[in-house]
């Protein structure tokens, strides 16, 4: 597990099987605790034996390598050939089987045809009914891409119902779902700050930092999650609190910059918009400077 994490990247799903086995072992012991805190997504899921996977495995890192080119269509092609390994070799009720399907619901996503990702995420719920927990963080990954997909739509209606159904199904956030939920709150604000409803928008982007502060604080997640924040309070006129979070980003980046770390590279544009829009002409100038 500890080798997977140093020299595997967070696309990659061989980077998890180190966990997942051990989460499962801790969970087999009875546990249950310490297979959370290991694996809050898969621990309960029986792991697969991955020698039977390696052809998979290779298929799939190609999609997720034009996942991060942002090259859907290439990337649905690819998750599309593992998934017919997934079927023979797992089965359809399978944990596998419904994360390809979930890629897919992104990849249609993220190129506009939304029926086409609904339709994939009505396939996955029909898997998570049947091997996922009623609260697992898995649904939360769902809800977020369902929410989003009517948000492309302009369907804000049903996009709000989902977010409701997501809070209804999984409670408060916790350790092992956090990051999922700051996420989720994230994305919401970020649709709503789109289409001109900014005080709507604060109030999901402001429960998205109040979550990802109470279990990572001071992280480039927080910053990233801050950018939202910062957007939704210029969208609503509000420049002083919008100046007090780039502020804080200038901070954490100054301690935690690499150069060659596409995060760093993100946030750094967020704080050069940001300066911009609010009119800090030196502190946009000293940040390119930087």
């Amino acid at each position: 597990d500890k080798l997977d994490k140093a020299e595997l990247d967070s696309l990659q799903s061989k980077r998890y099987y180190g966990d997942w086995w051990l989460a499962s072992c801790y969970y087999k012991l009875g546990k249950e605790k310490k297979a959370i805190e290991i694996s809050p997504k898969y621990y309960y899921f029986p792991p697969t034996d991955r020698r039977l996977m390696i052809e998979r495995d290779s298929v799939e890192e190609i999609a997720m390598k034009y996942l991060k080119e942002t090259s859907f269509s290439f990337a649905a092609m690819y998750i599309k050939d593992a998934m017919k390994i997934e079927k023979e070799l797992c089965g359809e009720m399978s944990l596998d089987y419904l994360g390809s399907y979930m890629n897919l619901a992104y990849c249609n996503l993220m190129n506009g045809s939304t029926l086409t990702a609904l339709d994939y995420l009505d396939k996955a719920k029909q898997i998570q009914n049947v091997i996922c927990k009623e609260n697992s963080p898995l649904w939360i990954e769902y809800y977020t891409l369902l929410v989003s997909c009517y948000f492309q739509q302009a369907d804000t209606l049903s996009a709000m119902k989902e977010v409701e159904a997501c809070i209804k199904r999984i409670g408060i956030e916790n350790k092992g779902n956090y990051y999922e939920y700051a996420h989720f709150f994230d994305v919401i604000a970020e649709q709503l700050n789109n289409i001109g409803k900014c005080e709507k928008a604060i109030g999901f982007a402001e429960k998205a930092l109040k979550v990802i502060r109470k279990y990572k604080s001071n992280s480039v997640e927080e910053a990233a999650i801050s950018a939202t924040l910062i957007n939704c309070y210029i969208c609503n006129g509000d420049k002083s609190k919008a100046k007090s979070l780039l502020s804080n980003i200038h901070s954490l980046l100054k301690s935690t910059i690499n150069d060659n770390d596409d995060s760093t590279i993100k946030l750094m544009h967020v704080l050069l918009k940001g300066y911009a829009s609010i009119g800090e002409k030196d502190l946009l100038q000293s940040t390119i400077g930087e």
